[in-house]
């Protein structure tokens, strides 16, 4: 009896071993599997430089779910939050979360990259936390605005109304990203296209700004830049304005006949081929819509570089 009585025993401090165990290696299979996502979505946020709050999202989530896994634990497994819960509940909940954080992050990626681009663009315009190095066409165009030519006109409401600009997309992605509006279209699927889109957008509201202010003195430099585009040749003007524009065509120009194709090159060389009469009378937006085709053309060469280099990938060589 005595003996029977010790194997029982024995057994049981088995069983309860093996138990134990196994609840390690299942706890540590959950925790795995938590780190595995987190890992996810911080190697996408770092890759693409993407600050959307993301971080910080998965962090509160994760001290959330912590804090209330210590809650039950002192509670004794009681009521949470006026909630009966336990932790296996708690633990789908995080699960589940993070994998939509996941999911959307893979879905919107490229929207969460203009979001930063939004958002470092509005710094700027607010002097407030500016990139230190700044590496961008566009903001470094912004800025040129701000800081050069609306001086020079002794008004800074452009400015302003850029920055109206910005936060409605910025609205409208957030919208989009997180389904909340079904009627939200975006205009843009990444953040080239998004360039595109915004300066379009600017470039009739500097229009409206030289409206009233324009003679045919700037008339004639426009028609003059224009010629000597035309030719191939670099254009200098003494109107500030102008001359930032003309100074951007010629870099774009010079990267088209440097860089493109023939198509591109041929499509740059009908852009320039329209011949003005005399008796016609020329504005700023006929610059800016130059401007905007013949950057469209770069945004051409650049999707169809990413292209190539896309399906070079899938060519085999074989020796």
């Amino acid at each position: 009896m005595k003996q029977y009585l010790l194997k029982d025993l024995f057994q049981k401090k088995i069983d309860k071993k093996v138990e134990e165990e196994d609840t390690t290696i299942y706890e540590n299979e959950k925790s795995k599997e938590i780190s595995n996502i987190v890992n996810m979505i911080l190697k996408i946020t770092k890759s693409h430089y993407i600050n959307s709050n993301i971080e910080k999202q998965v962090k509160d989530l994760v001290d959330e779910y912590n804090a209330s896994i210590n809650e039950i634990y002192n509670n004794n497994n009681t009521i949470l939050n006026i909630k009966c819960m336990d932790e296996n509940i708690l633990y789908c909940n995080l699960l589940s979360n993070l994998k939509d954080i996941l999911d959307r992050l893979n879905k919107y990626k490229d929207y969460y990259i203009i979001l930063d681009l939004i958002n470092n663009i509005i710094n700027v315009i607010d002097e407030n936390n500016a990139p230190d190095k700044i590496n961008d066409d566009l903001i470094n165009d912004i800025i040129t605005i701000k800081n050069t030519v609306l001086p020079f006109l002794g008004n800074q409401d452009i400015i302003i109304e850029i920055k109206q600009i910005l936060l409605k997309e910025k609205e409208n992605i957030y919208l989009y990203i997180n389904n909340k509006e079904d009627n939200v279209l975006l205009k843009y699927h990444d953040i080239n296209e998004f360039k595109l889109y915004i300066r379009e957008n600017i470039h009739p509201h500097l229009y409206k700004l030289y409206f009233d202010t324009r003679d045919k003195d700037i008339e004639n430099e426009i028609k003059e830049g224009y010629n000597i585009l035309s030719k191939g040749l670099f254009v200098k003007s003494k109107n500030d304005y102008l001359n930032f524009i003309f100074n951007e065509i010629n870099k774009l120009i010079y990267e088209i006949n440097t860089n493109g194709n023939d198509l591109e090159k041929n499509k740059l060389k009908e852009l320039l081929s329209y011949e003005i009469n005399d008796e016609e009378t020329i504005s700023i937006k006929f610059i800016e819509k130059l401007y905007c085709s013949v950057y469209k053309i770069i945004i051409d060469m650049e999707q169809s570089e990413k292209r190539e280099k896309k399906f070079k990938k899938y060519l085999i060589k074989i020796k």
